[in-house]
């Protein structure tokens, strides 16, 4: 009958077996060799991380909450892999950006030193006092968006006359730079420059910078501090600075991509600036040296989860940072005083605290927090996106407090 033949289809095509043949093996008299029957206690059988229930002629697919949890662990470990991927491509750009950028940043900082050279000779300062250089720039620890830091140096009795003719000679070559900004208010007067080297830079060696998303990428900016030259505790020889940040950078590899990272993380936050609050590069650095000196490093995606996690949760009222201990985390040698700063930081060289005008490590701990939560989610997400990216713009829409 007709409902017969089409019951006989449906039973086909679920079937494994050929009915025609079944049929045959039914009617045969000779019983048929005895094929290797399903274990009774476990039966089913994995295949290709599918499990297959055998039952008689029919086999079911279960997808047991073990295969779940699996590929949730295996996306983790993929996550975790491209992340420091990106990451290693992240440093590769930042490291490919500076080359391309130097030519353009010494032409500029070979005009500053000139201004400042020529402000001075014709007066009776001339060999009152010295140049240098310092900070990241220095060390290698510099991204693009990184100020380059110039150091004057002079006698406490004439530094403010010279601070004031340097100035002024500025203000009048002040069509080679974009932007002045002198701050003689701060501890350390400075002069803030910028100027922008985008119309400098040749078309097709723009077309090679492999990133462009950094709105200033194009501006050049340094920072001339004018110092005391006889603060014997308060200001080392920046050659020794160097030279402790450089053997630590030999120690411990891992620092460089980790500061990179930070850094770039701290300037979309705007709290790259311990003028305006934020951490400077120094306290980046010996933050990382701690944190590594204390928890070796895994790799470099799984670093930086790390670091965020923990600086997140960590107690800056009641703990500092002193690396030359061999636990670099101690508790604060003014936590029982009632005015103190929020942040401390011991100096290796000098045990000042660093990190004294970092007023706002309340907002650095929410943005490594966010940071932190949104690394979590992501590293579990089977969702493919940029986590680097993700994390960089993550505190886009939080409005920190000044």
């Amino acid at each position: 009958s007709k409902s017969k033949k089409k019951k006989n289809k449906r039973f086909f095509l679920y079937n494994t077996v050929n009915p025609k043949k079944e049929d045959k093996k039914e009617s045969s008299k000779a019983p048929p060799k005895q094929k290797s029957k399903p274990n009774q206690t476990n039966p089913s059988q994995k295949i290709n991380s599918i499990t297959v229930a055998n039952t008689g002629t029919f086999q079911f697919i279960i997808q047991q909450p073990q295969i779940q949890i699996t590929s949730m662990l295996s996306a983790f470990q993929m996550n975790l892999i491209s992340f420091s991927n990106e990451i290693d491509k992240f440093i590769f750009e930042i490291e490919t950006n500076k080359t391309l950028l130097f030519v353009q940043k010494k032409s500029i900082l070979h005009q500053i030193e000139n201004i400042i050279k020529t402000s001075l000779e014709s007066t009776k300062y001339y060999n009152a006092y010295s140049i240098g250089y310092y900070g990241s720039y220095m060390t290698g620890l510099d991204i693009e968006n990184s100020d380059i830091d110039l150091m004057v140096k002079a006698k406490p009795k004439v530094l403010n006359t010279i601070i004031n003719i340097v100035i002024d000679k500025f203000w009048k070559s002040k069509q080679l730079f974009t932007k002045i900004t002198p701050i003689l208010t701060a501890s350390v007067p400075i002069i803030k420059i910028e100027c922008d080297i985008e119309s400098s830079i040749n078309p097709e060696m723009k077309t090679m910078m492999l990133s462009k998303s950094d709105a200033d990428i194009f501006k050049a900016k340094f920072d001339i501090s004018f110092m005391r030259s006889n603060d014997k505790n308060e200001y080392l020889p920046s050659q020794i600075i160097i030279d402790y940040i450089k053997e630590k950078l030999f120690l411990f590899p891992s620092i460089k991509p980790l500061i990179f990272v930070l850094k770039k993380f701290l300037y979309h936050t705007k709290l790259n600036s311990s003028y305006h609050g934020g951490l400077s590069s120094y306290s980046v650095f010996l933050m990382i040296y701690a944190y590594l000196k204390s928890m070796p490093s895994v790799n470099i995606g799984a670093d930086v989860y790390r670091i965020f996690s923990f600086y997140a949760n960590f107690d800056f009222s009641m703990f500092a940072i002193d690396v030359n201990s061999t636990n670099p985390f101690v508790i604060r040698r003014d936590a029982n005083e009632k005015i103190k700063p929020n942040t401390m930081i011991y100096d290796p060289l000098t045990g000042l605290n660093v990190a004294k005008s970092s007023f706002r490590i309340n907002d650095v701990k929410y943005a490594f927090a966010k940071a932190a939560n949104y690394l979590d989610n992501a590293l579990y997400s089977v969702e493919k996106s940029s986590m680097l990216s993700g994390m960089f713009n993550v505190n886009k829409y939080y409005s920190y407090s000044l």
